[in-house]
């Protein structure tokens, strides 16, 4: 598969003096859920361009803020450390259209969105699985599986600094999904199962499904869920968000609200 058309998104600390993802990973045990949710609300994002499908920034938040609290609030984060501890360190990310075909490559609903730090070293990757037919998905989502593991475990070893993984469907996810990560990661090991970590690379793999809140699946739209949010009204968008939810299925089922934020676009 290769990936064309890609957009910039950058990762900004909204308030410096605020409270921060960093002030969080600098002192986990310290702090409480109110300080990592304030820090999540102080991250905000400048698009380059005309700004990508709501779900995409909806799975760009979740990385940013959804995880990251989740993570902390059930100790997921001892186990998988180093991604939690990464995302601190975002500073931008690159939302790639997926194409398959070598001769005359064709757009597939499919995007990756590669996260890098200030160096622009690619430190998180996720794949985001849009809403389609539900006819033979299963076997389609598998596949888009497999090639994403590959693209992960090539790009660990060509730069050797990601630390971690997510894919995401739509929801229900695929069972035929679930199965496949769980033997990949070798999820019937009690000790290492929560490490979620692809054995040829060692990067910690997580799958999430996104409620569209069951509307137009057939067609590709949807009605994301929830109202405006006071990030976006400080941002100028407030008319244009919306919230949906994501659900980490594996390594550990959890349900966080994330809000879909547009700010004002700067534009380069």
């Amino acid at each position: 598969m290769s990936r064309l058309s890609s957009r910039h998104i950058q990762i900004k600390c909204l308030e410096s003096d605020a409270f921060g993802l960093f002030s969080v990973v600098a002192n986990p045990r310290s702090v409480t859920p109110y300080d990592v949710k304030r820090a999540g609300e102080n991250v905000g994002l400048e698009f380059d361009g005309k700004k990508p499908a709501r779900d995409v920034v909806s799975l760009v938040n979740y990385v940013l803020s959804g995880y990251f609290e989740m993570a902390h609030r059930t100790g997921l984060y001892n186990r998988q450390r180093e991604l939690w501890e990464s995302i601190s360190r975002l500073t931008s990310c690159k939302v790639e259209v997926v194409r398959q075909g070598f001769l005359v490559p064709i757009r597939i609903p499919v995007f990756d969105i590669v996260f890098y730090n200030s160096q622009n070293s690619p430190l998180v990757i996720a794949r985001l699985v849009k809403p389609q037919k539900r006819k033979d998905f299963d076997k389609r989502a598998s596949r888009y599986l497999s090639s994403f593991i590959t693209k992960v475990n090539k790009l660990q070893t060509k730069k050797g600094t990601l630390t971690g993984a997510i894919i995401c469907v739509p929801s229900p996810a695929p069972a035929a999904v679930i199965q496949k990560i769980q033997q990949k990661v070798g999820a019937n090991d009690p000790v290492n199962r929560f490490d979620s970590r692809l054995p040829q690379s060692g990067i910690s793999l997580n799958l999430a499904a996104m409620d569209y809140g069951g509307v137009g699946v057939e067609s590709g739209q949807y009605a994301p869920l929830g109202s405006n949010s006071s990030l976006s009204e400080r941002n100028g968008d407030s008319e244009d968000s919306a919230s949906t939810n994501l659900r980490l299925i594996y390594p550990e089922a959890d349900l966080f609200p994330v809000t879909l934020v547009h700010p004002e676009l700067s534009k380069k």
